[in-house]
């Protein structure tokens, strides 16, 4: 378990990414004028979180509709995928770049994209890491290593500040594919190594 909460730190890398760099990139690249003036790039933190709530009934929906027919995927399957989700969610502000105007600008529409997946990728990793820890954990050490899932978060985020230095030595466009390629990469060492996890954890790694 200890393993599975290590390998969502590339998760926690890339996304929180969104909350300071994000915000700076947005203010510098990205055209934010509407007609009633320019939007204040810090308001686009609440359309990821707004993203998280509003998608959480239709995903339980999807997983209970997949679990009548034998198809829903397994928390660890859930967690590779929601990381995966990071990751393209993170190509879409290098898309953003690379079909940024002539002055420059990004179109916001980009933005508000990215923002939009990292808060649906959020509700398929971090509630559902929480879930399995909290089943499957021995009762001795289940509260222990319900904190201990946390320390992804402080080590993401720890990284994501050295990762984020390199945003004014790279292009924005090659800055998002690095980020993206974190994410990306998490997911597929997630997904490598599904199986010695499912078998570690047993049945109890399917119940969400």
């Amino acid at each position: 378990m200890i393993g599975l909460i290590a390998l969502t730190i590339p998760a926690n890398i890339a996304y929180p990414m969104i909350w300071n760099i994000g915000v700076v990139w947005i203010d510098q690249h990205v055209d934010l004028l509407s007609p009633f003036g320019a939007v204040p790039a810090s308001w686009f933190n609440s359309v990821e979180s707004f993203s998280s709530i509003v998608v959480a009934a239709p995903l339980v929906a999807l997983w209970a509709w997949q679990a009548r027919r034998g198809r829903e995927p397994g928390s660890i399957v859930k967690i590779g995928i929601g990381s995966a989700i990071v990751g393209a969610a993170a190509l879409l502000f290098a898309l953003g770049c690379l079909t940024a105007g002539g002055d420059g600008q990004v179109s916001v529409l980009w933005a508000l994209a990215g923002f939009v997946g990292m808060g649906v990728a959020f509700m398929w990793f971090w509630p559902i890491l929480l879930a399995l820890i909290s089943q499957a954990a021995p009762a001795k050490v289940n509260a222990t290593l319900m904190g201990g899932a946390y320390l992804s978060l402080f080590a993401g985020s720890t990284l994501m500040g050295w990762v984020g230095s390199f945003y004014d030595r790279m292009s924005n466009a090659a800055f998002w594919t690095l980020d993206a390629a974190i994410a990306l990469a998490g997911a597929l060492l997630i997904f490598a190594l599904r199986k010695p996890l499912q078998r570690l954890l047993g049945p109890r790694q399917s119940a969400d």
